[in-house]
C-alpha cells in the first residue's frame, strides 16, 4: 500500500503526522511511505532545532 504524509498547510504549522517509530512500523509491514518535501521543517524537539529528527536513511 502507498501511504502519503503531507506537510501541514495551516499558517505556521510545523508538525508531521507520523513519528519515526510509526514510520518504521509502516515500512516494516511492506507499505511504501511517501513524505512531502519540507514536511516537519522547523520542528523543535527538546528545544534544539533538529535535535531529535531522524533522516529517512535512519529508518
Amino acid at each position: 500500500m502507498k501511504i502519503g504524509i503531507p506537510k501541514g498547510i495551516r499558517n505556521q504549522e510545523q508538525r508531521v503526522l507520523v513519528d519515526p517509530s510509526s514510520l518504521k512500523n509502516l515500512i516494516s509491514r511492506g507499505n511504501k511511505v511517501l513524505i512531502q518535501q519540507d514536511a516537519g521543517i522547523g520542528v523543535l524537539l527538546g528545544g534544539v532545532p533538529g535535535s531529535s529528527r531522524c533522516s529517512l536513511n535512519e529508518v
